[in-house]
C-alpha cells in the first residue's frame, strides 16, 4: 500500500520477578504477558488516522508491589500537521 498504512506490534513478559518494600520484604512478583497493538494510515501528507489498542487480552499484572497496571485500553484519532509540505 505504497507506506501509508503502518500496523505494529509490541509485547511485553516479565518472569521470575521480586519487588523490595521499603528496603526490607522482599516480594515475588506474578509472571505476565502484555500484548499491544497499533495501526496509522496516512491519508495525505498532513492528515493520519490512527488506533491503539493497549493491554490487548486485559491481562491483570503489578509491575510494582501493590500498583496495578492499566485494564485494556483503545484510543482511535485524527492527527493534523497544519505545516506539512
Amino acid at each position: 500500500m505504497d507506506g501509508r498504512l503502518n500496523i505494529n506490534g509490541y509485547y511485553r513478559m516479565s518472569r521470575d520477578s521480586i519487588d523490595e518494600i521499603f528496603g526490607s520484604d522482599i516480594i515475588d512478583l506474578d509472571d505476565f504477558n502484555v500484548f499491544d497493538l497499533s495501526a496509522n494510515y496516512n491519508v495525505s501528507d498532513s492528515i493520519s488516522l490512527y488506533a491503539r489498542l493497549e493491554n490487548a487480552f486485559d491481562e491483570d499484572y503489578e509491575e510494582i508491589t501493590g500498583f496495578n497496571s492499566p485494564e485494556r485500553a483503545f484510543y482511535i484519532g485524527v492527527r493534523l500537521d497544519f505545516f506539512a509540505q
